[in-house]
C-alpha cells in the first residue's frame, strides 16, 4: 500500500526526472501564500456560508433574503466605520496572537529552508504542528 501511494505522490504531484508531474506545482503550492501572509483555508468563506445559513435558514421567502442580505449590508457598514475610527474589537485575541505567531515561526522556518537539507526543513516544519 505505501509503494502505490508514493509511486501516485510521484506521478500526480512531484514528477520524475523523465515525467513531469500531472499538475504543475505553481497551481497547487502554498509556499508563496503562505510567504505572502495570504489565507491557506477558505475559513472566513464557511463561517460567513454557516452564518448566513442560519440567518435565513432552509427554504426561505424572498423577503427573508432581502431583509438578511440588508442586514449584512449594515453590519459590513457598522465594522467599517468602527475600522476607520479605530474603534473595532477583536472578539477572538488570543487567536489571533497565536495563528500570527505560528505564521512567523513558519515563514522563518520557509526563509531558512536550504534545497540540500530537505531532512532538516522537514523535521522544523513537524515541530510547528
Amino acid at each position: 500500500m505505501k509503494r502505490f501511494f508514493t509511486s501516485y505522490l510521484r506521478q500526480t504531484w512531484i514528477g520524475t526526472p523523465s515525467k513531469p508531474p500531472r499538475f504543475n506545482p505553481q497551481m497547487w503550492s502554498m509556499w508563496d501564500v503562505c510567504l505572502e501572509n495570504k489565507p491557506t483555508t477558505n475559513n472566513a468563506v464557511e463561517s460567513f456560508n454557516r452564518s448566513w445559513n442560519l440567518s435565513v435558514g432552509s427554504s426561505p421567502s424572498v423577503w427573508k433574503v432581502i431583509r438578511s442580505i440588508k442586514q449584512e449590508i449594515c453590519l459590513a457598514d457598522k465594522k467599517t466605520v468602527e475600522l476607520m475610527n479605530g474603534q473595532h474589537r477583536n472578539t477572538n485575541p488570543g487567536r489571533k496572537l497565536n495563528v500570527k505567531e505560528f505564521h512567523d515561526k513558519r515563514v522563518s522556518c520557509m526563509k531558512s529552508y536550504k534545497k540540500h537539507d530537505l531532512h532538516s526543513y522537514k523535521r522544523a516544519m513537524y515541530k510547528l504542528v
